[in-house]
């Protein structure tokens, strides 16, 4: 076997187990009991991270069974709940539809961070990196980072996250 072909059988399981992962409201669990299959707890975070697992492999043209944008919407409906990093990650796979959201998600994350450096040396390193992320793709994608980018970059720098 290639390593194609066992990068294809990988994505291929994950895409033909993502579905038992997924609760009733639509957003998708913390983990799984091997045991039961219950699923425990749901996570928006996890949720967005398969958004973007699944936008990623629709551009690979890979099949998906998941409705993307009802998946977005499923995450979105949860907004109030985003901490700093998930409005990273949902600036990210914003950055891969549309930026239709893009302001809101900004005023949100220049909210969540503050005028000050507080909030952002607070957060542990992988979520300033899901900030960063989000913010490069939205500015790749054509859009704005809110004046955002360069405050976590030094953050990045500063805490050598």
């Amino acid at each position: 076997m290639t390593p194609e072909d066992a990068v294809h059988d990988l994505v291929k399981f994950a895409l033909e187990s993502l579905g038992s992962l997924r609760g009733p409201t639509g957003v998708f669990c913390y983990d799984k009991v091997w045991e039961s299959s219950e699923l425990r707890g749901e996570s928006v975070r996890y949720s967005l991270m398969v958004l973007l697992g699944l936008q990623r492999a629709v551009a690979a043209g890979y099949a998906v069974d998941v409705d993307l944008d009802e998946l977005w919407a499923c995450c979105d409906t949860r907004r109030a709940t985003f901490t700093p990093g998930d409005l990273g990650l949902a600036l990210w796979a914003d950055a891969r539809r549309d930026r239709r959201d893009a302001p809101e998600l900004l005023s949100g994350l220049q909210r969540a961070v503050g005028p000050d450096e507080s909030v952002l040396d607070s957060l542990v390193g992988m979520e300033i990196a899901w900030i960063a992320t989000g913010l490069a793709h939205q500015l790749g994608a054509g859009g704005s980072d809110g004046g955002l980018l360069p405050r976590v970059l030094r953050a990045i720098r500063r805490r050598r996250a």
